[in-house]
Protein backbone atom coordinates (compact mmCIF):
# COMPACT_ATOMS: atom_id res chain seq x y z
CA UNK A 1 0.00 0.00 0.00
CA UNK A 2 0.87 3.56 -0.60
CA UNK A 3 2.29 5.22 2.25
CA UNK A 4 -0.55 7.94 3.85
CA UNK A 5 -3.37 5.71 2.54
CA UNK A 6 -5.55 4.20 5.05
CA UNK A 7 -7.12 0.97 5.08
CA UNK A 8 -9.85 -0.79 7.32
CA UNK A 9 -7.01 -3.71 6.75
CA UNK A 10 -4.70 -1.92 8.72
CA UNK A 11 -6.48 -2.07 11.79
CA UNK A 12 -7.04 -5.67 13.33
CA UNK A 13 -8.16 -7.07 16.50
CA UNK A 14 -4.57 -6.79 17.73
CA UNK A 15 -4.27 -3.37 17.04
CA UNK A 16 -7.40 -2.29 18.68
CA UNK A 17 -6.57 -4.12 21.59
CA UNK A 18 -3.30 -2.72 21.42
CA UNK A 19 -4.41 1.08 21.38
CA UNK A 20 -6.94 0.49 23.98
CA UNK A 21 -4.64 -1.52 26.71
CA UNK A 22 -2.42 1.96 25.88
CA UNK A 23 -5.07 4.15 27.56
CA UNK A 24 -6.13 1.73 30.05
CA UNK A 25 -2.78 1.27 31.40
CA UNK A 26 -1.68 4.71 30.90
CA UNK A 27 -4.90 6.16 33.06
CA UNK A 28 -7.48 8.05 31.14
CA UNK A 29 -6.94 11.81 31.72
CA UNK A 30 -3.70 11.31 32.31
CA UNK A 31 -1.44 12.89 29.51
CA UNK A 32 1.99 11.37 30.91
CA UNK A 33 0.42 7.88 32.04
CA UNK A 34 -0.90 7.99 28.73
CA UNK A 35 2.57 8.37 27.31
CA UNK A 36 4.33 6.03 29.93
CA UNK A 37 1.60 3.45 29.04
CA UNK A 38 1.62 3.81 25.21
CA UNK A 39 5.84 2.86 25.49
CA UNK A 40 5.44 0.43 28.16
CA UNK A 41 2.75 -1.34 26.00
CA UNK A 42 4.45 -1.34 22.59
CA UNK A 43 7.63 -2.46 24.47
CA UNK A 44 5.64 -5.40 25.73
CA UNK A 45 3.67 -5.84 22.11
CA UNK A 46 7.08 -5.93 20.70
CA UNK A 47 8.46 -8.48 23.15
CA UNK A 48 5.26 -10.84 23.07
CA UNK A 49 5.82 -10.11 19.02
CA UNK A 50 8.05 -13.88 19.17
CA UNK A 51 4.97 -15.57 21.38
CA UNK A 52 2.26 -14.01 19.14
CA UNK A 53 -0.04 -17.42 20.00
CA UNK A 54 0.16 -16.02 23.59
CA UNK A 55 -0.07 -12.26 22.80
CA UNK A 56 -3.81 -11.76 23.81
CA UNK A 57 -3.32 -13.92 27.19
CA UNK A 58 -0.33 -11.40 27.74
CA UNK A 59 -2.70 -7.91 26.75
CA UNK A 60 -5.38 -9.59 28.98
CA UNK A 61 -2.95 -10.32 32.62
CA UNK A 62 -2.04 -6.54 31.53
CA UNK A 63 -5.40 -5.43 31.76
CA UNK A 64 -6.67 -7.75 34.62
CA UNK A 65 -3.71 -6.64 37.00
CA UNK A 66 -3.70 -2.90 35.89
CA UNK A 67 -7.54 -2.80 36.70
CA UNK A 68 -6.51 -4.74 40.32
CA UNK A 69 -3.73 -3.13 41.28
CA UNK A 70 -3.51 0.20 39.77
CA UNK A 71 -7.20 0.80 38.64
CA UNK A 72 -6.69 4.56 37.48
CA UNK A 73 -3.77 3.63 35.62
CA UNK A 74 0.38 4.56 35.43
CA UNK A 75 -1.16 8.12 35.22
CA UNK A 76 -3.41 7.50 38.73
CA UNK A 77 -0.61 5.41 40.30
CA UNK A 78 1.72 8.68 39.40
CA UNK A 79 -0.60 11.50 40.72
CA UNK A 80 -0.93 9.10 44.06
CA UNK A 81 2.36 9.03 44.55
CA UNK A 82 3.10 12.60 44.30
CA UNK A 83 0.24 13.58 47.04
CA UNK A 84 1.74 11.17 49.50
CA UNK A 85 5.13 12.76 48.94
CA UNK A 86 3.51 16.08 49.70
CA UNK A 87 1.40 14.72 52.29
CA UNK A 88 4.74 13.52 54.29
CA UNK A 89 6.89 16.32 53.37
CA UNK A 90 4.17 18.68 55.33
CA UNK A 91 3.96 15.94 58.17
CA UNK A 92 7.49 15.89 58.70
CA UNK A 93 7.47 20.26 59.07
CA UNK A 94 4.75 20.14 61.29
CA UNK A 95 4.88 20.12 65.08
CA UNK A 96 3.96 17.34 67.84
CA UNK A 97 0.41 19.52 68.23
CA UNK A 98 -0.21 19.71 64.23
CA UNK A 99 1.28 23.23 63.41
CA UNK A 100 3.80 24.01 60.87
CA UNK A 101 6.70 24.80 63.00
CA UNK A 102 7.62 28.13 63.10
CA UNK A 103 3.59 29.67 63.30
CA UNK A 104 2.60 30.56 66.12
CA UNK A 105 -1.41 29.81 66.60
CA UNK A 106 -3.75 32.30 67.31
CA UNK A 107 -0.51 35.24 67.44
CA UNK A 108 0.69 38.17 64.71
CA UNK A 109 1.82 36.64 61.68
CA UNK A 110 4.70 38.05 59.97
CA UNK A 111 3.98 41.77 58.40
CA UNK A 112 1.34 42.35 60.64
CA UNK A 113 1.92 45.97 62.58
CA UNK A 114 -0.28 46.86 65.63
CA UNK A 115 -2.41 49.50 65.00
Amino acid sequence: MAPGFIHPDDFNLTRMVTVILMVVAGGLGHVWGGVIGAAAITLISEWARAYYQYQFIIFGLIVVLTMMYMPRGIGGWLDRRRVMRRFVALRRRSGPGGTVTGAAPGGPRTGDHAA
